[in-house]
């Protein structure tokens, strides 16, 4: 065995040498590979309930690389819906034109190329939306016992099956908000307790208030919100007028909504935006009000109207009333493709 320093030095040097040239060898076809190679699709992002609930949903899809321009033509979506493609760096965003069907798998394939070397490629993506279902609150029978347990029902749309969801006396109202539940209970005295609970009873239901005048009990449906105005019949704001909370059952925060002055706002009437976190509110003096107070973003007004209707559906456009003239108003406009 050879000793000396030099030679084992010699040895080091081209063992590196040898080492580092495969690396860079190595590293260069990656590169070839790479370039050659078109876009990869990575994850996607959509939410299938607010799909179904109106027109406007996107449909993120992530990939690897940057893509070239694409047009409307070069995706098929099957069962077929009309899409408006754009790019976003990585991201491709598909736009649906019209509200899609309940219980029903959507096939996307987009045809896109690499906007670096132009490698062609073809991204495929499924989801499901999901099974439509609506509710309807069964009361005790009038001749019944005042204490005759009334009961919130499930029904599956085509199908004959239901389910009992809720079961006790004095149910006065009721929202959805897909897995969770708000019920408002009347006792003897009339006074409301509002819980909150899993659809499926997995975990016992939770009361956010009681002892109170509880109304206007709604749903955000997809975006998962509960709303209602709370007049509380005893404590140090007992006799004041309803101010209206939002509940967020994912993270149990309970938000109270101030007005466009920044006062607690009691609503004449109220409603949440279809897709998004958003509420039209309507105050005593026929004032309409665009606010979202779970993103802090500025209050908007929107004028005055006698009367509000609701949303036309699969869309943001409201219906107001003038006095027996009907009109429609779209209160929010590019929010349903947001879905904020």
């Amino acid at each position: 065995m050879s000793s000396d320093p030099s030679k084992r030095r010699d040895r080091f040097w081209l063992t590196a040498a040898v080492t580092i040239g495969a690396l860079l060898i190595a590293a260069v076809g990656l590169t070839v590979a790479n370039t050659l190679q078109g876009p990869r699709l990575l994850d996607a992002q959509i939410n299938p309930g607010a799909a179904v609930e109106g027109a406007g949903e996107r449909l993120v899809l992530r990939v690897d690389q940057t893509v070239a321009e694409l047009t409307a033509d070069q995706v098929t979506v099957t069962p077929r819906v009309p899409v408006e493609p754009t790019l976003d760096g990585s991201a491709l965003i598909l736009r649906f034109a019209d509200s899609l069907s309940y219980a029903t798998t959507y096939h996307i394939v987009a045809k896109v190329q690499g906007a670096t070397a132009g490698a062609p490629s073809t991204l495929r993506y499924s989801f499901r939306t999901p099974e439509g279902a609506f509710y309807i609150l069964q009361r005790a029978a009038s001749n019944a016992d005042t204490d005759a347990p009334g009961q919130i029902v499930h029904h599956f749309i085509g199908s004959t099956e239901q389910r009992v969801v809720r079961r006790q006396p004095r149910i006065e109202q009721y929202a959805v908000a897909d897995p969770v539940i708000g019920v408002v209970t009347s006792d003897a005295a009339g006074a409301g307790t509002l819980t909150v609970g899993p659809l499926d009873g997995s975990k016992p239901a939770q009361t956010l208030a009681d002892n109170s005048d509880i109304s206007q009990l709604k749903s955000s449906g997809p975006s998962g919100l509960l709303g209602f105005v709370l007049t509380p019949l005893s404590g140090p704001d007992r006799g004041g007028d309803g101010q209206l909370h939002l509940y967020e059952p994912v993270t149990g925060k309970l938000i109270k909504v101030s007005g466009f002055d920044g006062k607690p706002l009691n609503p004449l009437d109220w409603a949440f935006v279809p897709g998004t976190t958003s509420i039209v509110a309507q105050t005593a003096d026929n004032s309409f009000y665009l606010i979202d107070p779970l993103n802090d973003r500025p209050t908007q007004p929107l004028g005055g109207h006698s009367r509000m209707y609701g949303f036309v559906p699969g869309s943001t456009t409201l219906i107001v009333d003038d006095n027996g003239d009907y009109k429609s108003n779209r209160p929010c406009p590019g929010q349903h493709l947001h879905g904020s």
